[in-house]
């Protein structure tokens, strides 16, 4: 076939046909050279490509103001993670006490009457006061006796080791960790919790467990007059039944009681008689917690 015989209308067909071929052909060229070129030019164009997307914004009507939303990386330290988790339950960490009486006998000399004193102290762990001797009349005073940590949960109810509670016992005196007072009666025994009520608003958050690994960061809130801090790491955790984990700490820095949280500050578990039959640095967990408190309608935490 001859171009010079071709009427107007095969010309155009023709050069349509060869523009579409060209088109064609650039395209396979061009993609063929960009998967062969060198990663940086790649990322580089990749990256006009995204940010471009992010900038196009579609506006409804002009007069509308457009806000545009940038996301940036906020680096936390572990350190911070430990203040807040602190911090977060300062006002649910407590200490118990209870009211002990002591007598002194006048007969005693005074030297006698403070190794008295002193060995009460040492039976009920701690005492608040010395006592003095009255000649010729027995002297009695009523000093607060520290027996362990608790924590507060929904409702003011504090939860805490029941192998410290006296039964004959009916009421007891938190003090928190700003040095007020308050007043707590005891509720019941169940299992190795006891329940206190009190009026404290303040309360833990509970942690998922099946979440929780070796090797974790965990914190103990433990100490007696003052809540002390340790962090420590899980050690150990009985999976097949999922009540009690280990920590990596002394076992001297844990107080019956004690409280065990995560870095975002959710209660763990807490240190009763019932866990430390594994270990001294093992603590009952939330899952145990949580049947204990549900084994009646008394508590809906």
């Amino acid at each position: 076939m001859e171009l010079n015989k071709l009427n107007s209308s095969q010309i155009i067909l023709l050069t349509l046909l060869v523009s579409f071929v060209t088109s064609l052909a650039t395209g396979i060229v061009t993609v063929s050279l960009m998967e062969q070129g060198v990663s940086p030019v790649t990322n580089t164009v990749n990256k006009i490509v995204e940010r471009t997307k992010e900038i196009i914004v579609k506006v409804e009507d002009p007069k509308d103001p457009v806000i545009i939303t940038e996301e940036k990386t906020v680096l936390v330290r572990e350190a911070d993670l430990v203040s807040e988790a602190i911090n977060k339950n300062k006002g649910a960490s407590v200490a118990i006490y209870k009211s002990v009486e002591v007598v002194v006998d006048p007969t005693l000399t005074t030297n006698e009457s403070v190794d008295i004193v002193t060995e009460t102290k040492t039976e009920n762990q701690s005492a608040s006061a010395i006592l003095t001797v009255t000649d010729g009349t027995p002297s009695t005073e009523t000093q607060l006796i520290f027996i362990a940590r608790g924590v507060v949960l929904t409702g003011g109810i504090v939860i805490t080791d029941s192998a410290q509670i006296d039964t004959d016992v009916t009421t007891y005196t938190i003090i928190t960790n700003s040095g007020e007072r308050i007043e707590a009666k005891m509720l019941e025994l169940k299992g190795e919790l006891a329940l206190l009520q009190t009026n404290i608003e303040s309360k833990a958050t509970l942690a998922d467990i099946s979440k929780l690994d070796r090797g974790q960061a965990a914190i103990v809130l433990s100490g007696t007059k003052r809540m002390r801090v340790v962090k420590t790491l899980i050690a150990d955790i009985l999976t097949d039944s999922g009540t009690v984990v280990a920590v990596d700490v002394n076992a001297s820095s844990i107080a019956p009681g004690g409280m065990l949280i995560d870095l975002d500050g959710n209660l763990l578990g807490i240190s009763t008689a019932k866990s430390r039959e594994n270990g001294n640095s093992w603590f009952t967990t939330v899952n145990q917690i949580e049947i204990l408190l549900h084994s009646s309608d008394t508590t809906d935490i």
